[in-house]
């Protein structure tokens, strides 16, 4: 089975184009995976970055590897079958395209969901995205594997600047293997982590990050170190967040997992507005909703004393509400707070026999 495996690498190796474009593709795994298991920290955080920054300087590679590659017997085949259908189907998208608004418009008309709807508002919208990521593709590609000929040109008049590519190449390949390597850690690290989340309040001090980009960071005061910074890449979709939305001063709520190999990532990160209940409660004593936010708030923090004397509060201002005061006062018995549990039933139980008798 080594056998078979070594040889199958050597030849993938010997595969110049192939090689680095598979590398390309696993670079842009790993950095996905990078920001999918998101480690805090200053240059912890920038992990993605580095893979954006290594899988543009993979993508020059590639360049340059098609540039100056000899095409095999496999590859005048494949050449010769792009030549042949890449005008027809590009031909076809530009047909598409002219009428994509009609499809979109029947698509709308549609009252029901149904396949059909569904098929023509996606060839709608794919029509003219596809096509101008052809296009794109192919004039950055094209301006690339020239750039990288020219390059190569100029460096084979000097003698001495001849070494330069081949030593940049390597130096590439092995700074991508290594950025590979270490997310591949992050990726075992939080995949295999089954243990549970703790959550940390803290505060926003900066947010930051590349415009027109996924990537934004929040820099956030540190819950474990005393005047520290922790940096959080910030994930829309699971923090719920819009970086433009963010500024300093605002109350987070971040959830950190243990990690399967011991190293702490950033689960989730969602602005915590429960931080003002105490000052609205006070403000509005006999307002229900608030306090019963701040008592749920209470239990989830392991706050068990402070709940109950708030139930105990709520008990006296809504005593016909059983079904809450009940349920706090079960909450508290699993747990293991049956006293509080037991003061908070005498306490609700009279006011809401009180009532009755009324």
């Amino acid at each position: 089975m080594s056998g078979v495996v070594s040889w199958a690498a050597r030849r993938l190796l010997r595969l110049r184009v192939l090689s680095v474009f598979l590398l390309c593709v696993l670079t842009s795994w790993f950095a996905v995976m990078a920001g999918t298991y998101r480690l805090p920290g200053r240059l912890l955080a920038l992990t993605i970055l580095a893979g954006v920054v290594l899988l543009a300087l993979d993508a020059l590679l590639l360049a340059r590897r098609v540039a100056t590659a000899a095409p095999s017997e496999a590859s005048h085949h494949l050449i010769h079958v792009i030549e042949r259908y890449a005008p027809l189907v590009v031909l076809n998208l530009m047909m598409l395209n002219v009428v994509a608004p009609v499809l979109g418009l029947v698509a709308g008309a549609m009252d029901y969901v149904s396949v059909l709807k569904a098929w023509l508002t996606l060839l709608g919208w794919l029509s003219g995205w596809v096509l101008f990521c052809l296009f794109a593709l192919g004039i950055v590609g094209l301006l690339a594997v020239l750039g990288m000929r020219l390059a190569d040109r100029i460096m084979l008049r000097f003698g001495p600047a001849s070494r330069v590519p081949p030593m940049v190449d390597r130096g590439i390949v092995a700074l991508t293997a290594v950025y590979c390597a270490w997310a591949m850690a992050l990726t075992f690290n939080g995949t295999f982590d089954h243990a549970s989340a703790t959550e940390h309040r803290s505060e926003i001090l900066d947010v930051w990050g590349i415009p027109k980009t996924p990537l934004w960071w929040a820099d956030v005061r540190s819950w474990d170190a005393p005047g520290g910074i922790r940096r959080v890449l910030i994930f829309p979709e699971r923090d719920q967040l819009v970086p433009a939305l963010l500024d300093a001063g605002q109350r987070v709520r971040v959830r950190i997992r243990p990690g399967f190999l011991g190293l702490p990532w950033v689960e989730s990160m969602r602005v915590d507005f429960e931080h003002d209940l105490d000052a609205l409660v006070a403000a509005a004593p006999s307002a229900a909703s608030p306090r019963k936010q701040l008592i749920e708030m209470l239990l989830r923090d392991g706050r068990w004393a402070e709940a109950a004397t708030h139930a105990a509060t709520y008990a006296r201002h809504h005593p016909d509400d059983r079904d809450f005061i009940a349920q706090v006062a079960a909450t508290l018995r699993t747990l293991r707070q049956p006293e509080r549990a037991t003061e908070l039933d005498k306490v609700a139980l009279p006011l809401s026999q009180g009532r009755g008798g009324r």
